[in-house]
């Protein structure tokens, strides 16, 4: 627990466990209708919730209680990297990049 801002660490790791849970249900298992769509921009906005809570603890501390929320606010930015690059995946986000044909042609 960060004793300035008095938020728990446990509030970012649970909003990211909730939003990356919510992606992978919208794209594993919901199929029909505005449920998937629901879930997968609510998971995304939990996920950035959670990314904006650690960048608040990480602003909001010093010495070695810094260090550690550095890391964990490199961990994090991680996960929005590997989110992101898996949006390009979609084919909205193959649509963006330029591949020419505007196809991607898979083996």
């Amino acid at each position: 627990m960060n004793s300035k801002l008095h938020t728990s660490s446990f509030a970012a790791t649970g909003l990211l466990l909730a939003g990356l849970l919510a992606i992978f249900v919208s794209q594993r298992i919901l199929v029909e209708g505005d449920a998937p769509t629901f879930a997968l921009y609510g998971g995304a906005l939990l996920a950035l919730c959670a990314f904006g809570l650690r960048m608040r603890a990480w602003l909001g501390t010093t010495g070695d209680v810094r260090s550690v929320e550095g890391r964990l606010l490199g961990a994090y930015a991680g996960v929005a990297m590997a989110l992101a690059l898996y949006a390009l995946s979609s084919d909205a986000g193959l649509k963006m990049l330029p591949l020419g044909s505007g196809e991607a042609a898979f083996t």
